[in-house]
């Protein structure tokens, strides 16, 4: 719930299509990703030595601002992003407020200024333009690339290997749905304000998912623990635990409070 009253009810909804990654990476890596006060807490998803990342590359459909819609209204825009799950405050005293963890969103790329200005307004984000290109059943490549220089930064390499299911059609989810579950914790001001967090929605009863099998490349540091070069690969997830797959679902992004 937000610290101001007056703007409990105003919120970001819309749908989301994206394709998603569950990288487990060299533990280090993610912690070097992490800005200063926050901290990987523990988990049981991966193996000691390494922590799991969440990618996604996906388009965003209706979203909308329920109480402004006349500034963001039904805008359709793409976005890609990588998030690291379980962390936690360094503070210890701070963290004993919460007792839970959180999903961190490291980076985000749109090709749409108002979704960012807004998102760094309301919340936060840290989202920048990205030069995007979806991708789809002909030419299944999801391209990130720089939006100045048109350099690629990463892409998803995807196959659909299967059909769209209710999320509980597959028994591997649960763990995934494990990670997308947190609250998400943020750093407003472009990085220089104070930490907030706020609850991301995901309404999975609502979605709908499929698998599919996918290759995550790198192609330049942007950002601390991603080496360019580096590719993972995965199976489906009607195959393994953290199988990729393809989502659809309505969202809500709650307004964030101010982490004491």
């Amino acid at each position: 719930m937000s610290d101001f009253p007056f703007l409990q009810a105003l919120v970001l909804e819309g749908v989301y299509s994206a394709y998603w990654v569950v990288w487990p990476m060299p533990i280090d890596n993610v912690r070097s990703m992490l800005p200063p006060g926050l901290k990987l807490g523990q988990q049981d998803i991966t193996s000691e030595s390494t922590h799991p990342v969440l990618l996604a590359f996906g388009q965003h459909r209706q979203a909308s601002l329920t109480e402004f819609k006349f500034i963001f209204d039904n805008v359709t825009y793409l976005e890609s992003s990588i998030s690291i799950p379980f962390v936690q405050f360094e503070v210890e005293e701070q963290q004993k407020n919460y007792e839970k963890n959180f999903l961190y969103m490291a980076r985000l790329y749109l090709n749409n200024f108002m979704a960012i200005l807004g998102a760094d307004l309301f919340w936060g984000f840290t989202k920048e333009m990205g030069d995007i290109y979806p991708g789809n059943q002909f030419y299944q490549t999801y391209e990130v690339n720089s939006y100045l220089s048109h350099k690629p930064l990463t892409s998803l390499d995807f196959e659909i290997t299967g059909n769209y299911k209710k999320t509980s059609d597959f028994p591997h989810f649960s763990t995934v749905q494990k990670i997308m579950n947190q609250p998400l914790v943020l750093k407003t001001i472009q990085g220089f304000g104070p930490y907030v967090y706020a609850n991301y929605i995901w309404n999975f009863d609502e979605a709908i998912i499929r698998p599919i099998k996918a290759q995550v490349n790198i192609f330049q540091q942007y950002l601390p623990g991603l080496n360019p070069g580096s590719k993972y690969s995965v199976e489906g997830i009607d195959r393994v635990e953290l199988g990729a797959f393809q989502m659809i679902n309505p969202w809500v992004l709650q307004l964030p409070s101010l982490v004491v």
